[in-house]
C-alpha cells in the first residue's frame, strides 16, 4: 500500500513580505526619529552648556574686575575709581597686577601724562585722560566690546576677531585693556579676549536686548533714599525698557563719583542654528546678571587739596620749573580747619560736602599772584583742586640741574649719558622735588644760602658728592648742579634715619620724628646730609667703614655718634639711626 505525503510549505507569500517591510520601514523611521532627536536634544544640549560656560566665565571675570576698582588708587589727589559707564564699556582704575610681575610683564603703575600714549584708548574717541601724575599703583583697567580699539561700541566691532567668524552674528570678543607706566620711559598697553558675548544687536521683533552694564547713582547726595538708574526716564520704575536702551548714552564724567552699583548682564549664545530658537534668529541664548556695589561713592569724606608754588613768571599757572612752597598755612574761613603744606608745597584737608572759602597766609617775603580767597563747591566723595601762586617779594633764583647715569664714571655729565628719572632732591630749608623723565629738575627760590642734597635712588651709587652748597645772590642768579650716578650692582647700602629721641631709649619709634640737615660722614671721606624727614643713604663698594654723625647745634646724642669696622657687602643694606635730643632735655 502506497504511502502518502503532505507537503508542508515554510516560504513567505508576497503579501507577508510586503507587509514586513512596511514595519521594518516603520521601525527604520522611529530608530532615525529617535536618533535625530537625541543628536537634536546632544546638540541643544551641547550649546547650552558651551553658551552657558561662556556666559559664566564672561560674569565671573566681570565682577571680579570690579569689585576691585579703587584699589591702590590716589584718592587723596583726586584719582577716581570709575572714570567711564557706558552700555557696553566700563574703566576703572584699580591696582589688578598689585606690583608683581604678572605672566613675565613687569607691573604698572597709574598712567604718566608726560609718556605717550596717555589717553584711554590711545587712538579714536577717548574716554579717559588723567589730568595730572597721580602717585598711585592703580592701572586704569577697561572692560569693552571694542575689538577695533576706537573707543566706540559700534558694527565695526563685529567680525574683525577670529572667533567672531562663526554663523551667529550677534556676538562681540568681550575684550579687557590695561593702560599704565611701567618705568621704562613709555606708557603700556596691554590687551587680552575674555569671552564672546553678545553686543548691542536687536533681537528679530526690534526689542533691543539688555546692556551690559547699567549704572544705579545716588541723585540727591542722600543714601537713605533709593538709587536712581542711569538711563531710566520713561516711565521711571527702575528698569530700562527698549525705547531706553536704544537711547542710552554714557555716564556724564561729573557724576561717574555718584554711581553706587553696577548691574551686570551677560547674553551668551550657541553659534550653530536651530530654527526652534527663530525668535532669536535661530540661536540659543543664556542670560546672567549680577550686581557689583561700589564703596567709594556718595561718601561723606570730600576732599580739597592742591599746592602752593612760587610762581616765579606770574602767569598763575604752576609752570616747569616752579617748585613748592613748603610750610604754607591754608585755612577754611570760619572754620577751624587748617593745613600746612607738606615739603612739595602740597596740602589737603577732608571736609564734608558743602561750600567753603578756601584761604592762603602768604608766607614771609612773599606776596601772592592768584587769589588769596577762593570758593569751592564740594559734592559728596569729590577731590577738588585749589592751588595758590606766590613770588618772593625781594627776588629769587633757581637751582637746577640734572641726574644722570655717569657712564664712565668720571663725575661728568657727557654727551649720551642719559639722565635718571624719579630721584629725590632736597634742600635744607625743606623743599624737595624729584627729577623729571629726563633726569632735569629745577627750585626756584628766594636769595639765600642752601645746601642741596640728592638721595640716591635704589641700585645706584653716587659718583659725585651727594651734599652740595648753593649761594643765590642776585635777583634772577642760576645755578647748575648736576649729580653723578652709576648702576651699583657691585655695591651695598648703608641707611637710615637721624631722628629726635623723644623718650630717649635710643630706638627710633614710629611717633619720633626726623631731624633734617644733619651731617654725615663716611671714613672715605665722603659725606651727606639728613633729608627732611631726617634720611640719609650711602651707596659704596664692599669693604669695610666707619661712619659718623655730627651733632646739630643744640642737641646731644642719645646712640653712639661713630660706628666702626662697618662691614659691607655686595647687594645688602645697613640700616643705622642716630638718635638725639634736645640739651635742655
Amino acid at each position: 500500500m502506497k504511502k502518502k505525503h503532505s507537503r508542508n510549505n515554510h516560504g513567505f507569500t508576497l503579501v507577508e513580505i510586503l507587509i514586513g517591510v512596511v514595519l521594518l520601514g516603520v521601525i527604520m523611521v522611529a530608530i532615525m526619529a529617535i536618533v535625530t532627536g537625541m543628536q537634536k536634544s546632544s546638540t541643544r544640549s551641547s550649546g547650552y552648556t558651551s553658551a552657558q560656560q561662556n556666559t559664566r566665565a564672561a560674569m565671573d571675570f566681570i565682577t571680579e574686575k570690579l569689585r576691585q576698582a579703587g584699589v591702590g588708587t590716589d584718592r587723596i589727589n583726586g584719582q577716581q575709581w570709575l572714570v567711564h559707564g557706558s552700555p557696553y564699556q566700563v574703566a576703572i582704575n584699580a591696582d589688578l597686577d598689585n606690583g608683581q610681575v604678572v605672566s613675565g610683564q613687569t607691573p604698572l603703575t597709574a598712567l604718566s601724562i608726560a609718556h605717550s600714549p596717555n589717553t584711554v584708548p590711545s587712538g579714536g574717541t577717548t574716554i579717559y585722560a588723567p589730568s595730572t601724575n597721580y602717585n598711585s599703583s592703580a592701572e586704569t583697567v577697561v572692560l569693552t566690546l571694542d575689538s577695533d580699539g576706537n573707543g566706540v561700541v559700534s558694527s565695526g566691532d563685529l567680525g574683525d576677531d577670529l572667533e567672531e567668524g562663526g554663523l551667529n552674528q550677534h556676538l562681540f570678543v568681550l575684550k579687557r585693556y590695561v593702560y599704565g607706566y611701567d618705568g621704562s620711559g613709555s606708557n603700556k598697553v596691554r590687551a587680552s579676549d575674555l569671552a564672546l558675548v553678545r553686543g548691542p544687536v536687536p533681537y528679530k521683533s526690534g526689542k533691543e536686548p539688555e546692556p551690559l552694564f547699567q549704572y544705579h547713582y545716588d541723585h540727591d547726595d542722600d543714601i537713605s533714599t533709593p538709587d536712581k538708574l542711569w538711563g531710566d526716564v520713561s516711565p521711571e520704575d527702575g528698569e530700562l525698557n527698549s525705547a531706553e536702551i536704544a537711547s542710552l548714552t554714557q555716564v556724564p564724567n561729573n557724576m561717574l563719583y555718584k554711581v553706587r552699583k553696577i548691574k551686570i548682564t551677560v547674553i551668551g549664545e550657541s553659534n550653530k542654528y536651530d530654527k526652534q530658537y527663530d525668535d532669536n534668529d535661530g540661536f540659543l541664548a543664556v542670560q546672567m546678571n549680577s550686581e557689583v556695589f561700589f564703596r567709594n561713592a556718595s561718601q561723606s569724606s570730600s576732599t580739597i587739596y592742591g599746592t602752593v608754588y612760587n610762581d616765579a613768571n606770574g602767569d598763575e599757572l604752576i609752570s616747569q620749573g616752579e617748585s613748592g612752597i613748603p610750610n604754607v598755612t591754608i585755612q577754611l574761613v570760619g572754620l577751624s580747619n587748617t593745613a600746612v603744606t607738606d615739603n612739595y608745597g602740597d596740602y589737603k584737608m577732608f571736609v564734608t560736602p558743602g561750600v567753603y572759602s578756601v584761604k592762603e597766609l602768604d608766607p614771609y617775603g612773599f606776596s601772592s599772584t592768584t587769589p588769596n580767597l577762593v570758593s569751592v563747591t564740594v559734592a559728596s566723595g569729590q577731590a577738588n583742586k585749589v592751588d595758590f601762586g606766590d613770588v618772593f617779594s625781594s627776588g629769587f633764583g633757581v637751582i637746577q640741574g640734572t641726574v644722570f647715569e655717569d657712564q664712565d664714571q668720571n663725575g661728568l655729565h657727557d654727551i649720551g649719558e642719559p639722565g635718571i628719572e624719579d630721584a629725590l632732591l632736597s634742600l635744607d630749608t625743606g623743599e624737595q622735588t624729584n627729577t623729571d623723565e629726563n633726569g632735569d629738575y629745577t627750585f626756584t627760590l628766594p636769595l639765600g644760602n642752601y645746601i642741596l642734597v640728592e638721595t640716591d635712588l635704589e641700585g645706584y651709587g653716587s659718583t659725585t658728592a651727594n651734599s652740595v652748597n648753593v649761594a643765590l645772590v642776585s635777583d634772577g642768579d642760576s645755578v647748575t648742579v648736576d649729580f653723578g650716578d652709576i648702576l651699583s650692582v657691585n655695591m651695598g647700602t648703608i641707611d637710615g634715619y637721624v631722628f629726635l629721641d623723644e623718650n630717649k631709649d635710643g630706638v627710633k619709634d614710629n611717633f619720633e620724628p626726623g631731624l633734617a640737615s644733619v651731617s654725615l660722614h663716611l671714613s672715605t671721606g665722603d659725606s651727606t646730609l639728613s633729608n627732611i624727614d631726617g634720611f640719609y643713604q650711602f651707596t659704596i663698594p664692599p669693604g669695610l667703614y666707619d661712619l659718623w654723625e655730627i651733632d646739630p647745634d643744640g642737641y646731644t646724642s642719645t646712640t653712639v655718634n661713630k660706628y666702626l669696622a662697618i662691614q659691607i657687602v655686595a647687594d645688602t643694606t645697613i640700616h643705622l639711626n642716630f638718635g638725639d635730643i634736645l640739651d635742655t632735655d
